[in-house]
């Protein structure tokens, strides 16, 4: 199987058992393992074999929750309140939020360094002395 512009997804199967079976391995794969393939780039669909929905979405949710899990401390509480409290109360409407923010301050910065380089460039500039013919 391939998306939209052609590169192969790999096709997990989410079984009743909660058990994911890797269709390209014909093997068993873990959370952690899907992880190490999203992060190597590689495009992967998770299917409930019994619906056939696709369920990709809610895997990623889950193996973020068990990362999390594992990593969390007290410091991290009071963001999680921030994403629950900000927006929709989302992560992905944080995300989007943040995103936002950073593409401002991105632009405003790139704004200043031009707008400094400019500044500076002008102030350098030595008039060249005149010679009289």
């Amino acid at each position: 199987m391939s998306d939209a512009v052609g590169k192969p997804v790999r096709v997990i199967k989410r079984y009743q058992n909660r058990k994911l079976y890797d269709t390209e391995q014909s093997s068993y794969v873990t959370l952690e393992e899907i992880f190490r393939m999203m992060k190597e780039g590689k495009e992967v669909m998770v299917i409930d074999n019994r619906t056939g929905q696709d369920i990709t979405y809610m895997t990623q949710i889950q193996l973020l929750f068990e990362l999390e899990r594992k990593w969390v401390t007290a410091e991290d509480h009071s963001l999680l309140m921030r994403v629950v409290t900000s927006g929709r109360g989302d992560f992905i409407d944080y995300i989007r939020l943040l995103e936002n923010k950073v593409a401002s301050l991105e632009g405003s910065k790139s704004e200043e360094t031009s707008l400094s380089s400019h500044h500076l460039y002008n102030e350098t500039q030595v008039e060249q002395p005149r010679t009289l013919n």
